[in-house]
């Protein structure tokens, strides 16, 4: 299956680069760096409710 990359580097190195991957070929990298900015934030708050609240373990 084709898929398109994205690098995303920080000029300032502070981070490690992050490859973002579609499998959508007429996407623009753009839009593949916003879905995941906002994917990010919905991953976080997941992982956030199950340190909490212990939701998906077995206490």
């Amino acid at each position: 299956m084709p898929i398109r990359w994205v690098l995303v580097r920080d000029p300032e190195n502070r981070f490690a680069p992050q490859a973002l991957l579609c499998t959508d070929l007429e996407r623009e990298p753009a839009q593949i760096v916003v879905w995941f900015v906002r994917r990010w934030s919905v991953e976080v708050t997941f992982q956030e409710t199950r340190a909490h609240l212990g939701v998906e373990t077995q206490r």
